[in-house]
């Protein structure tokens, strides 16, 4: 039931964990606090931690007006890492939306916190991330 996030502006990443059942509005208010965050970038790269996520309230609409707007850039990468299938399978949904957005971004989808990390090249917070 939260959505928080933090900005790590040296590692040029914004860190964000979701847990519980999380609603489309949390997601809304989470775009808007980061849009208006004085260190956010939209040059930056997203980590989505939704490993504590039960669920994502998104319907198939929702996840295509997520995917459409406009917060980073076409060069960002943003990993999400899923514990579940439920919130892997969103997870994919909001990526495959991303891919066909002209607003997208390059999004990709784990069950595994390490290869997320892997892929985004910020091996070195694996330590702080861990499960």
């Amino acid at each position: 039931m939260s959505c928080e996030y933090r900005i790590d502006s040296l590692r040029r990443l914004v860190i964000t964990t979701a847990s519980g059942n999380v609603s489309l509005e949390e997601i809304a208010a989470h775009q808007r606090r980061l849009e208006n965050d004085p260190e956010f970038s939209p040059a930056f790269d997203q980590l989505l931690d939704c490993r504590s996520a039960t669920n994502i309230n998104v319907t198939a609409e929702d996840a295509r007006e997520i995917a459409e707007r406009k917060l980073f850039s076409r060069s960002s990468k943003r990993a999400l890492v899923a514990s579940i299938p439920v919130v892997f399978g969103i997870g994919r949904m909001l990526q495959a939306y991303n891919e066909l957005s002209p607003n997208g971004s390059v999004p990709a989808v784990f069950y595994d916190m390490k290869v997320a990390l892997q892929w985004l090249k910020r091996t070195e917070l694996s330590s702080l991330l861990a499960a």
